[in-house]
């Protein structure tokens, strides 16, 4: 399912294959009780690859973590799937995988489809996470996902740029459920720049869309294409 670079490898700099838990906020003193805030624990790529890699029947904890410096630039994308993703993922990929992740920030990373997040196949949780300064070349500045009903509570969705759709959340045949999170001034040049929704019947519960442009056509906070999604609660202002 993954189109491989040119090169006949990809590079990350953690690829999980397992169902552990990645948890930062620790210091060499005390491993008991995490404090991320306090003690940053920075995953940073440093433009060589993808950050975090996930793959297979698993279900991994990804918890307090900085995720940056992602490139997704030569890694490849998925063939199977309509339309086709080129280089996809800069900070993370997740891949036919059941990821719960918290707490993490994820930022500056960039890809030609999914800047910050991809999940293909992959039916995970996000919750109180911050997906910031994310860039894609084409689609999907923040979080990209593809046939993936995930969950989405609590995160903030902020400053992503997308040069096409989706400057902040895309949902591609994704059935997800949105509570509570905030999507504010992300940009797409052509339209979604808040969210942008395709052949996905997802519900949106409570969540917050503020000061996002669509650029030079529609949908400057929400685009739903053939998408019979459920709004409630929601502000888009």
């Amino acid at each position: 399912y993954l189109t491989p670079p040119a090169s006949g490898y990809i590079t990350q700099v953690v690829y999980i294959s397992k169902t552990v838990t990645i948890r930062g906020g620790y210091t060499t003193a005390s491993w008991t009780t995490p404090d991320p805030d306090a003690n940053p624990t920075t995953l940073d790529a440093q433009g060589q690859g993808r950050v975090l890699f996930i793959s297979g029947g698993i279900n991994p904890t990804i918890e307090g973590l900085r995720i940056t410096g992602g490139d997704a630039t030569g890694m490849g994308g998925s063939y199977d799937v309509w339309p086709p993703l080129f280089d996809t993922g800069g900070g993370v990929y997740v891949f036919n995988a059941t990821v719960t992740m918290s707490d993490n920030q994820v930022y500056n990373n960039a890809a030609e489809d999914a800047g910050g997040l991809f999940l293909y196949r992959s039916a995970s949780t996000l919750s109180g996470n911050t997906v910031f300064s994310n860039t894609a070349s084409m689609d999907g500045g923040g979080p990209f996902l593809y046939y993936s009903n995930a969950t989405l509570s609590g995160n903030t969705i902020i400053s992503n740029t997308a040069a096409d759709v989706a400057g902040g959340l895309f949902l591609l045949f994704s059935d997800a459920m949105l509570s509570g999170n905030t999507v504010i001034a992300n940009t797409a040049e052509w339209g979604g720049g808040g969210l942008f929704l395709y052949g996905s019947n997802a519900t949106l519960n409570g969540n917050t869309v503020t000061y996002n442009s669509g650029g030079q056509d529609v949908g400057g906070g929400l685009y739903l294409g053939h998408s019979d999604a459920t709004l409630t609660n929601n502000v888009v202002v």
